[in-house]
């Protein structure tokens, strides 16, 4: 089962294997078969970017959660769970999300 603020390897047919922040909901996850995830960049070197929440050494990986690009996958593509995000580093993700999706706060 995927649960909100997961990290995942997703098996993506078009682009091989990713690493990728769940952030839609427990609710819809239990209930589709499509998950929404944002992508994690590796490139640790990468310089701050608008809209990105970076990842400590305490995180399942270090990189970057693209909070800009928000994807619709397949949940079966979800091939290995690699741990959940801190409450701080989802915080701050959350933060990223109202953000982009232009919430009311």
């Amino acid at each position: 089962m995927v649960s909100r603020g997961e990290i995942w390897e997703w098996a993506s047919p078009a682009h091989g294997l990713a690493i990728v922040l769940v952030v839609s909901s427990d609710d819809r996850n239990h209930v589709f078969p499509r998950t929404l995830v944002c992508p994690v960049s590796t490139q640790i070197e990468l310089p701050a970017l608008p809209r990105t929440v970076r990842l400590q050494d305490a995180e399942p990986v270090r990189g970057r959660v693209l909070c800009d690009f928000i994807y619709d996958v397949n949940s079966g593509e979800l091939v290995c769970n690699l741990g959940p995000l801190s409450r701080q580093a989802m915080a701050a993700v959350d933060a990223e999300l109202i953000a982009v999706l232009d919430l009311p706060t």
